[in-house]
């Protein structure tokens, strides 16, 4: 299941051999995969994922995600430099250590 990022109805992703490689559909239709995305009726490709991933500037595993809170994670450590990275790392095993009897 792929989770709500915002509306989307056309999608332009870099560029193809013939131009730009675009994931456009009508409006209804668009609504309509969007909605089975959502849901979890319909899964989308990989190559489709990434595409609607770049689209939204988010790592793959954000769209995946069903949880807010660990989409927000996922997202922050998209951003961070491998310093920040490793310190959240140090953090969540803290973390996870000092929730375990």
């Amino acid at each position: 299941m792929v989770r709500a990022t915002s509306s989307i109805e056309t999608w332009s992703v870099g560029r193809g051999y013939g131009g730009p490689i675009s994931l456009r559909y009508a409006p209804w239709r668009a609504k309509r995969r969007r909605v089975a995305y959502e849901t979890g009726e319909h899964d989308p490709s990989e190559a489709t994922a990434l595409k609607i991933a770049e689209v939204f500037g988010v790592p793959l595993a954000y769209l995946f995600t069903p949880d807010q809170r660990l989409g927000d994670i996922i997202r922050g450590y998209d951003r961070m430099d491998e310093a920040g990275r490793a310190r959240l790392a140090e953090l969540a095993a803290t973390l996870v250590a000092s929730s375990n009897p």
